[in-house]
């Protein structure tokens, strides 16, 4: 399976103010033969990879777990007291990625995809899954390609920066809040 991922901040994954995310997503299904669109996208409204399925008549799928698996898994109190903290000046937030619970949502998205018969899946995520969950899918002999859409000029014109740090055996997204 040839899989590409796509990093990038929630809000732009239903809003696209700038239409440049639909832009970018229509390049890659043109350009890799795309055969599903799956995301990360429980709880959120319609999303920029939705609406693209649709007009392309795509299969897409949510690969979340939904409230009932994650209480089943016994991760919901965790994810649900994510840690956060304001850096610097009070403008930016610093959100932590849980090793434990994160790491079963992802190889949850891992067994999901595998589940459908397709050669080129594109995957939308929160960018602070795309490198551990790029590896989860390398580990089941997927070729990955991944894309932080948040290192795009038209994301930091339009948001700001933002990023993923690991430091002394943690990771974590930093990003503005406006």
């Amino acid at each position: 399976m040839d899989v590409t991922i796509i990093g990038l901040d929630h809000r732009v994954q239903w809003k696209d103010p700038t239409g440049e995310l639909q832009m970018l997503l229509e390049g890659l299904v043109r350009q890799s033969r795309v055969d599903l669109i799956a995301e990360e996208a429980y709880k959120l409204p319609t999303t920029v990879g939705f609406r693209l399925a649709c007009r392309a008549n795509l299969p897409w799928v949510d690969v979340d777990m939904n409230d009932t698996e994650r209480l089943e898994s016994r991760i919901n109190d965790e994810l649900k007291n994510r840690p956060q903290r304001p850096l610097f000046d009070g403008k930016k937030v610093a959100v932590s990625y849980l090793p434990h619970a994160d790491a079963i949502r992802e190889a949850y998205w891992v067994n999901r995809l595998m589940q459908h018969n397709v050669s080129s899946p594109l995957v939308i995520c929160d960018l602070l899954h795309l490198s551990p969950f790029a590896s989860k899918l390398r580990n089941k002999g997927c070729t990955v390609k991944e894309q932080n859409v948040c290192d795009e000029d038209w994301y930091k014109n339009r948001f700001g920066p933002r990023k993923v740090v690991e430091e002394n055996g943690e990771r974590w997204c930093e990003f503005s809040v406006e």
